[in-house]
């Protein structure tokens, strides 16, 4: 079963959801940018695209609280934080988790990918 992380913003900023899979397409130009898919509170728009080590299936929330990352290779997954908390001004908080919250770790604005995957092997 594949791992679900969340990056969320804690504070009171967000994002333009389209800003931000404009820098996505920047970024990595083969993303594919899916279907609208909705919770019971929350509507994100799906994105894939191949990374160094997998193909990273995410979405981002529409009213630009957070992210998340469906599945994709640990290190992957690190990279792809690591590039979008460099998104987020430094000084907005933003938490870093497992769905099932065995995760759980700031992802501070200096951290490095290996940094990032060492927090998530934790």
């Amino acid at each position: 079963m594949p791992m679900r992380y969340y990056i969320v913003i804690t504070t009171g900023w967000t994002f333009s959801a389209e800003a931000f899979l404009g820098r996505l397409r920047m970024r990595w130009p083969l993303v594919q940018i899916e279907k609208l898919s909705t919770s019971q509170t929350h509507t994100f728009q799906d994105f894939e695209f191949p990374m160094d080590r997998s193909v990273l299936y995410g979405s981002v929330e529409l009213l630009g609280k957070g992210l998340t990352i469906d599945s994709g290779a640990l290190e992957d997954c690190a990279e792809f934080a690591h590039w979008c908390r460099a998104l987020i001004p430094p000084s907005e908080k933003v938490v870093f988790c497992h769905e099932s919250m065995a995760i759980d770790f700031l992802l501070e604005p200096g951290m490095t990918p290996a940094e990032i995957a060492q927090a998530m092997r934790a």
